[in-house]
């Protein structure tokens, strides 16, 4: 099968061929911290508060589109008011250890767990569904995603699961694409899962299609690894795999959906717009394991790569879990990693504290070594051309950053400043070394804050 992409970015230099990587499951941690808010929007309303006994699994927060729970049974030992999340905002966090359990509790969640069992059992049971019934299927499906606190992570922010759902189904969708590519790793997480569990991912799958009913589902997978889930069971009237070359940043929804269905959108709309609508493997694996265990999915996967490890490791880990038990389990020292990266190596963002929890929201962990650390020299850009050369979007980024660095904001919306995807690929091969990316993401912040305020000046004229 021929394989696409898009024009710009940076080739990932690999082996035509290569295998997956497995995925080693983490020790369950004696204590866990877990932020009531693990994705974009508005925070969990908290449930519980210090001292209060918890049980594995059990709501502890809860949105009207998501929920989180207790990764572990123990003891709410601390509410953390001022918890620094991975945007910057400050949300609660809730720490539970090790404790004696409310036996009584244990035992009426046990009970209850038990009385949904009975129930699913009683329903594969019954004669084939009535057509009047299959709406009443879709809302159990629905109302598991809920309970299940699902996250899609296919785009660059993390979103409620429920919420692309509801989104997709007011806009109408023709198109269902299964993002399986990992952000710069093209042996990460997704792509095992697709080749190990194929039958979690191909549930989640026929979920989502009897949900939003698309004429057609794509599975994107990087085609150095397309030979390694061929095994996978392909019907053309369900479901297509299609290969794509591994270049950066192909995972991104704008670049996705020009390489599959061919439009291009501004940063203003979204891919639902169009009829498509973006889901990733992770999100649709967890579904598929959701609804065939009937309880929530208390870890989270995650790719850890760097030249600080000798080849890539693929882990799955409690939510909760500090990156300190991390790099422990991968026997790295501390004082062996310079810096500690959330997310990929040309988008994440550092770590200073390795206390600091994994969450759903953590798909990529980078760690630098000693030599990758480098300072930013004061130069300045000497109108190479190689950012416009690289930039997927077609932008000017040596404009866009320098605006930024100037003031001159309104100069750096004028030339889209907000059509950049922040993929990096500007400040890889910028060779002054100039932080393009963080310059402007400076100046879209600025720019958020100017109109916000304007629009709360002209609120308050209307209400005067």
């Amino acid at each position: 099968m021929r394989s696409s992409t898009f024009s710009g970015g940076l080739i990932i230099h690999a082996p035509s061929k290569i295998d997956t990587v497995q995925i080693d499951p983490l020790p369950e941690p004696k204590q866990v911290t877990i932020p009531i808010k693990q994705h974009q929007g508005t925070a969990c309303t908290l449930l519980i508060k210090k001292g209060d006994a918890v049980v594995q699994g059990e709501i502890i927060a809860e949105s009207a589109s998501t929920s989180i729970h207790a990764t572990l049974s123990g003891t709410v030992l601390d509410v953390k008011a001022g918890f620094e999340h991975i945007s910057g905002e400050t949300v609660t966090a809730v720490t539970i250890g090790p404790a004696e359990l409310a036996e009584e509790k244990s035992k009426k969640g046990k009970k209850a767990k038990k009385g949904e069992k009975q129930e699913e059992e009683t329903a594969k049971e019954q004669p084939p569904r009535e057509p009047n019934l299959v709406r009443m299927d879709e809302l159990r499906t629905i109302g598991k995603i809920l309970k299940a606190g699902l996250i899609d992570s296919s785009s660059r922010f993390a979103h409620p699961l429920l919420d692309k759902i509801r989104k997709a189904q007011k806009q109408g969708i023709r198109a269902l694409i299964i993002n399986g590519l990992d952000e710069f790793n093209l042996q990460g997480y997704q792509a095992s899962l697709l080749a190990d569990a194929p039958d979690e991912v191909l549930t989640g799958v026929h979920a989502l299609q009897h949900i939003l009913n698309p004429d057609e589902v794509v599975i994107t997978v990087y085609e150095n690894i397309f030979q390694a889930v061929t095994s996978l069971p392909q019907d053309e009237d369900t479901f297509r795999i299609v290969p794509l070359k591994a270049r950066h940043p192909q995972h991104v929804d704008e670049l996705l959906v020009k390489v599959v269905i061919g439009q291009e959108y501004p940063p203003e709309m979204s891919p639902e717009d169009l009829g498509v609508c973006i889901i990733s493997l992770e999100a649709a694996y967890i579904l598929g394991w959701v609804l065939k265990n009937n309880q929530p999915f208390l870890d989270t996967f995650i790719s850890v790569s760097g030249p600080v490890l000798d080849k890539p490791r693929n882990i799955r880990a409690r939510i909760g879990t500090s990156f300190r038990e991390i790099l422990e389990y991968l026997g790295i020292a501390p004082e062996a990693v310079s810096k500690v990266v959330h997310g990929g190596p040309m988008t994440g963002k550092p770590i200073y504290d390795l206390e600091r929890p994994v969450t759903k929201e953590t798909g990529q962990i980078y760690l630098q070594g000693p030599g990758e650390t480098i300072d930013y020299p004061s130069k300045v850009c000497v109108k190479c051309g190689f950012c416009v050369q690289v930039c997927p979007m077609r932008l000017m980024p040596f404009m866009l950053s320098g605006f930024s660095e100037a003031g001159s904001f309104e100069l750096a919306a004028k030339y889209d400043i907000f059509s950049c995807i922040e993929c990096g690929c500007c400040a890889f091969v910028c060779p002054s070394q100039i932080p393009m990316v963080q310059w402007i993401q400076f100046g879209k912040s600025a720019l958020m804050s100017e109109r916000s305020e304007s629009d709360e000046f002209i609120q308050a004229c209307r209400l005067a």
